[in-house]
């Protein structure tokens, strides 16, 4: 991976810091606030659905095709025509599966006729990762980076126009998913026209040794994707079927799965650029134990920083992102960031594994980890409604962050830093007590946070728990 890349990637990480933080925290808290925790409810329910199985749509074939086209520009024509009939294809299969499954767990008109959108969504989204894909893999890095906000961006601006402009009277959910529907189509088109130049006298022709190569190379990876959608988005579509006024708790349920979602778009992009040098690590044969505990610290301590504000400011954090003060919404939002430090190690761990092409042990794990979550959500929920869904989550992501972290240290051989270990535990207890001995002054929330922050800098610096020398050394050597 050369210096090129690495700076274009992390341009994307800015540009998407920028973008979709906002769009979570800003556009969807107002959307939720105007629809109420019934509708958004609703909403939410639906759209963890039809994401569960969207990994159909990939199969893995854009990871492919982002390396194909990369080393072979010249055959994207003779490609290109092949995936698109395998992608019509996979759209039939994904179409097919999340509809009889809908109408396996009983939705209605309504719900099925919202799910009807919602699935083209997923489809258009897709179709824009995988013009993307293609423009990546012809190196043209810089407009990927700009195309991979551009949705958000116009969906921030449509919505900013329904809801605050009010262009349309009072805001209304379809408008919602129909923002997102012409906001794909748009960035769709867009990224077609980029690529159009580069596609000369296409020959539409199937290839059934090509397709069935193409599918059992990339099965792992899809069923990894389909196993991990499950233990991630079934909450919200059990905390629907499940309670009496499921709309409603859904709805709560998704006001403090907000900020995790905020979070994991974050951790999800450091994980994206963490997998090219894993690879490059893993190819040369040069020990990744450096690049691991880097990562892990660059990476945790600001998870924990964040579990540890939600844990203690979690009724104010709730009234900043919604209208209605919810003890319940509370307890959630503090368990969904303790289990996101956990999501964290999965996404330094489990990055290195699938780097390491251990997909047959992925697998296993994410299947047990649906498994437990899918047990303690029918546990819980009905007991604990919202609360249960989250300590689910907390059990899950901690149960298979620590099989990450073992299978790792066990299969490769790589030596437990106890050193690293026990300041990454004194941070942690550093983090929680500090908050606890502010409560006894009367301080502005920011003041309190502003404190907090200052001290996790004189920690960070007086202890040494990551050396930026270090990061600046394996980026200059990309």
């Amino acid at each position: 991976m050369n210096r090129k890349f690495v700076i274009n990637l992390i341009f994307a990480i800015g540009i998407n810091l920028l973008i979709k933080p906002f769009w979570v925290l800003g556009v969807e808290r107002g959307v939720q606030n105007a629809l109420g925790a019934e509708a958004y409810g609703f909403y939410f329910s639906l759209a963890s659905f039809s994401f569960i199985f969207n990994v159909i749509l990939d199969f893995g074939i854009n990871n492919y095709n982002n390396t194909f086209i990369a080393k072979y520009p010249h055959l994207l024509q003779k490609k290109f025509p092949q995936l698109v009939m395998l992608k019509l294809l996979l759209v039939l299969v994904y179409v097919v599966i999340t509809f009889s499954v809908a109408f396996f767990i009983g939705y209605d008109t309504l719900q099925v006729q919202l799910l009807l959108i919602l699935c083209l969504n997923q489809i258009l989204s897709f179709v824009i990762t995988f013009l993307r894909s293609n423009i990546s893999g012809l190196q043209f890095f810089f407009t990927d980076s700009i195309l991979s906000v551009v949705d958000r961006l116009l969906m921030i601006v449509f919505c900013a126009l329904m809801l605050w402009g009010r262009v349309f009277g009072p805001f209304k959910l379809e408008w919602f998913v129909y923002a997102q529907t012409l906001s794909y189509c748009i960035t769709a088109l867009i990224a077609y026209l980029v690529l159009r130049p580069h596609l000369h006298q296409l020959h539409w022709k199937w290839s059934s040794p090509f397709m069935l190569h193409l599918l059992r190379k990339s099965y792992p990876y899809a069923l990894l994707g389909i196993l991990m959608g499950c233990y991630s988005k079934i909450d919200g579509v059990l905390l629907e079927r499940l309670l009496p006024l499921g709309k409603t708790q859904a709805g709560h349920y998704a006001s403090a799965y907000r900020l995790l979602d905020a979070a994991n778009m974050i951790a999800v992009l450091f994980a994206a650029l963490l997998l090219p040098f894993f690879a490059r690590l893993l190819r040369a044969k040069e020990s990744p134990n450096s690049l691991l505990e880097l990562s892990f610290t660059l990476i945790i301590i600001p998870a924990i920083v964040a579990a540890s504000l939600c844990f203690f400011y979690s009724d104010s954090i709730i009234l900043l992102l919604n209208k209605v003060h919810n003890t319940e919404t509370e307890k959630t939002l503090t368990l969904l960031m303790l289990s996101f430090v956990f999501t964290c190690v999965v996404y330094v761990y489990g990055t290195f594994l699938t780097a390491a092409n251990e997909l047959r042990l992925l697998n296993k794990i994410a299947l047990l980890g649906v498994l437990i979550n899918l047990t303690l959500n029918l546990l819980f929920i009905k007991s604990y409604g919202i609360v249960g869904a989250a300590w689910s989550a907390l059990i899950t992501q901690s149960f298979v962050a620590l099989l990450h972290y073992y299978f790792t240290h066990q299969k490769y051989r790589i030596p437990f830093n106890t050193k690293l270990m026990i300041k990454v535990l004194l941070f942690c207890i550093l983090q929680f007590a500090i908050p606890s001995l502010l409560a006894n002054f009367e301080l502005n929330l920011f003041i309190k946070i502003g404190i907090q922050i200052l001290l996790v800098i004189l920690f960070l610096m007086y202890f040494n728990i990551f050396q930026i020398a270090q990061l600046k050394r394996l980026v200059l050597k990309s």
